[in-house]
């Protein structure tokens, strides 16, 4: 008779509990000790994941029921969420992110198969929740070659707008693939293809010092000695090439060279007009006294 009313218990007890176990949206805390067998799980899977200390209290962090849900911290469409650094391969990470291995490398893969499909990262600046939509600037390798997957251009974008999402519309530098690379453009012609004004700066781009009385400037004879025997103008850097035999250039160092040869061509005409002048001043003379 004993058996049967614990039958009877046990019984009524699953049939009580059961519709709670099988339908009931479950949050599970996992707490671990060390040393402790049950810290190491082969596997671990979840709908959705809060990682940290402040996360550890659900009804702190409450996951949004809907998009825009004023009682949820956590947007609806996240996975996971993670408080502090995450390593992958180390176990000391030192940033949010921290790869560690031989040669790391991080990923990133499109699924679109079309011209203008992009795979890239964005970066913001700011936490301000009332421009959550916008992100200041991003790094995009654009899909070109609809027939390849190895036609592409690599775009560095800033957004000057402050309206909206940094796309490839707002590249500010493009590298093609075969090694072009435009500054505002995105189809550079060459090497390097820039779009606007160029400024350098250095230690010596300007050559004004011809004009000032310590320069020593040399007579025209010995200047034209010079070009004639070395095959360049003396300001002028000597050509040089690389190891590869390429002709290489200090475009700031040349730049200042040839200015130099110009001022002082500039000089010489000056001193010329003034002989010319001088001669003829003399020619007037003797023309006189006939």
């Amino acid at each position: 008779m004993h058996k049967q009313i614990s039958y009877l218990i046990v019984s009524l007890f699953f049939l009580l509990c059961l519709p709670v176990l099988v339908f009931a949206e479950e949050s599970i805390t996992i707490t671990t000790y060390y040393p402790s067998p049950y810290g190491v799980y082969r596997e671990l899977r979840s709908q959705r994941m809060a990682i940290g200390d402040n996360y550890i209290t659900g009804g702190t962090y409450d996951w949004e029921a809907y998009d825009g849900d004023p009682a949820g911290e956590i947007d609806y469409l996240a996975d996971l969420v993670v408080e502090g650094n995450v390593g992958i391969g180390t176990t000391s990470p030192v940033s949010i992110t921290h790869l560690y291995g031989a040669d790391p490398t991080l990923n990133i893969q499109s699924s679109g198969t079309g011209v203008g499909n992009f795979a890239g990262i964005r970066f913001k600046s700011t936490n301000n929740m009332a421009v959550a939509d916008y992100w200041n600037a991003g790094i995009f390798f654009e899909r070109t070659n609809e027939a390849f997957n190895t036609g592409g251009k690599l775009h560095f974008a800033i957004d000057a707008t402050e309206l909206g999402t940094v796309a490839t519309t707002d590249a500010k530098m493009t590298i093609l693939q075969g090694g072009n690379v435009g500054i505002g453009t995105t189809g550079p012609l060459g090497k390097l293809d820039v779009n606007g004004t160029i400024f350098q700066r250095g230690a010596s781009l300007h050559a004004d010092y011809v004009f000032e009385p310590s320069y020593k400037l040399e007579s025209i004879d010995d200047h034209s000695a010079y070009m004639w025997q070395n095959k360049h103008l003396k300001a002028v850097p000597v050509a040089a090439k690389d190891r590869e035999g390429q002709d290489i250039v200090n475009w700031g160092e040349r730049n200042r060279g040839v200015l130099e040869e110009l001022e002082k061509a500039h000089v010489y005409i000056q001193q010329c007009n003034e002989r010319i002048k001088a001669l003829e001043m003399k020619v007037s003379e003797l023309e006189a006294k006939k």
